[in-house]
């Protein structure tokens, strides 16, 4: 694990991001997640506050086998910065 990952407590499990790209392929107005809602746009990404269940004490219970959206979610990629400046942003401004 990355040690940005470590100090970050799990911020990409804290929150969900959508492409617009996803959403303009898929047809979707709008996403809904187990009866939760959101069209707060950021970056180009509709977002979701939504805790992983799996999250436990800022770190992943399930790393090991975790699903490929979660693998695909690279440290300091857009989409990771995104989160961490929403739900991290001590840890984000140091990285500027």
């Amino acid at each position: 694990m990355n040690n940005i990952c470590k100090k970050c407590g799990g911020a990409c499990c804290k929150l969900m991001l959508f492409s617009d790209n996803w959403l303009q392929n898929s047809g979707a107005k709008e996403v809904h997640y187990e009866g939760e809602n959101s069209n707060k746009i950021v970056d180009g990404y509709t977002q979701i506050d939504k805790i992983c269940k799996y999250l436990k004490d800022g770190k992943c219970s399930i790393y090991e086998t975790r699903p490929k959206t979660c693998r695909d979610f690279e440290v300091c990629s857009k989409k990771c910065l995104i989160v961490m400046k929403a739900k991290n942003p001590a840890l984000y401004n140091t990285l500027l």
